[in-house]
């Protein structure tokens, strides 16, 4: 039989497109998250699944479009319960939460789930989004491992979170529709794993991203977790199995520009700790004072401590960014418009993250001095005073020969013109 070199890329392409990856747990709205990540017709996005709380208990959480309308919202599923919650939806009777025992014909769709209650046939279609910056690089398809675990989700929620257990371990790499054992999983790598603040690890210096800083993260550790603090402040922990837990900090004070932090938690055995140091977020404008005389102003600066910058805004308009070497990020925001006296300017800097964080620049545009005010200036200010203002503030008008009569009538010399002609300035 012939193999044309058709066909046998075309069986690349199959094999290549039914790979899977490895889970790697990464932060996701604020929670610690699996990441199922695929290719689409807008390039690279993921579905994320996130470990949470839901009536009490933990929950596995994903967004999802509902079929019967224009209706999405996140579903729900606990050891005991599987619920719709709407956050856009045509109707308020869309959600539902129910014994997961109720469920029947639970099966899954192209990319999504279905299953029916007391009869009525519910259809979901898993919605994606932005991928995670730690995405690994490559060729990718995480659909058929999401099915999977969703489906094993409502059939076996302990099956499902003993397998979530091994993978933040690492003895697991993907995830299996047999059964998994309830023990807690062996750790041949006890770890304190932090996913916030991007880039956290022993010793490291790392930027903050956010002014209300939360650490997040995951352990593993030989026994069982008993408490955890961040710079003494007690963390909330969140179990997967009694030696596998996620953990969650209230906001953490930033002093300084660089301020230290520290895990560390309490098991029946050791007291493990990870230590680090967080830059705080801050901008530093290219020049100080923020003064213009004219009606726009270019805004220049450097933004430390917000971490993998995508975008700055200011009044809607996108500035330009580029990246340092020592990981700050300069920006330009031109033409900003200016009203005489201070103004006010709040400005949001996007990261990879998915945080906006806003600034804020007090601008002053400085009103050039008339033909009045010199005039009468010239009989109560000093002469040096007046001088100093006109090279501070300029002027709004142009020294002629009918303007530099009348000052001349008024009483001033060849100094005081000598001043006003440097600093002439038709009105903008």
């Amino acid at each position: 039989m012939r193999v044309t070199a058709k066909a046998i890329c075309l069986s690349l392409l199959v094999l290549l497109a039914s790979a899977t990856v490895a889970q790697v747990p990464v932060a996701h709205d604020g929670e610690l998250a699996l990441q199922f990540p695929h290719i689409g017709r807008n390039g690279a996005s993921s579905w994320f699944v996130d470990y949470v709380d839901y009536s009490g208990e933990p929950a596995f959480r994903i967004l999802v479009h509902h079929y019967h309308a224009w209706c999405y919202g996140y579903v729900y599923i606990s050891a005991n319960r599987v619920a719709y919650e709407p956050v856009f939806t045509p109707s308020l009777k869309d959600g539902f939460s129910v014994s997961r025992r109720s469920l029947s014909n639970v099966a899954p769709r192209f990319s999504g789930i279905e299953f029916e209650i007391g009869g009525k046939a519910e259809k979901f279609a898993f919605i994606s989004g932005p991928s995670s910056p730690h995405m690994p690089r490559g060729l990718l398809t995480g659909r058929d491992q999401l099915l999977t675990f969703i489906q094993l989700a409502i059939t076996n929620f302990q099956s499902a979170r003993s397998q979530m257990a091994r993978v933040l371990v690492g003895s697991q790499k993907t995830f299996s529709a047999e059964a998994a054992g309830e023990s807690p999983p062996r750790v041949s790598n006890p770890t304190i794993s932090v996913l916030l603040p991007a880039g956290a690890a022993q010793d490291a210096v790392v930027d903050a991203g956010t002014s209300d800083l939360r650490v997040l993260g995951f352990a593993v550790q030989n026994s069982p977790i008993r408490l955890g603090w961040v710079n003494g402040r007690r963390l909330l922990l969140r179990f997967v199995a009694p030696n596998v837990a996620e953990f969650q900090s209230t906001v953490v004070p930033l002093a300084g520009d660089l301020t230290a932090v520290q895990v560390t938690l309490q098991t029946d055995i050791v007291r493990p700790q990870i230590e680090f140091s967080v830059r705080r977020p801050r901008v530093r404008f290219a020049m100080l004072p923020l003064e213009t005389h004219d009606a726009t102003y270019t805004l220049r600066g450097t933004l430390i401590g917000y971490g993998d910058v995508q975008a700055v805004r200011l009044l809607g308009v996108r500035g330009a960014i580029q990246r340092n070497a020592d990981g700050s990020t300069s920006f330009e925001l031109p033409n900003v418009p200016m009203e005489v006296g201070k103004n006010v300017l709040t400005g949001s800097v996007y990261t990879a993250e998915g945080v906006r964080e806003p600034f804020e620049a007090n601008v002053t545009r400085i009103r050039r001095l008339d033909m009045a005010y010199i005039q009468e200036a010239m009989h109560v200010l000093s002469r040096a005073r007046l001088l100093e203002l006109i090279n501070e503030r300029g002027v709004d008008f142009q020294l002629d020969d009918l303007n530099e009569k009348v000052l001349r009538a008024a009483g001033a010399d060849d100094a005081l013109l000598l001043a006003i002609s440097k600093a002439e300035h038709a009105v903008p």
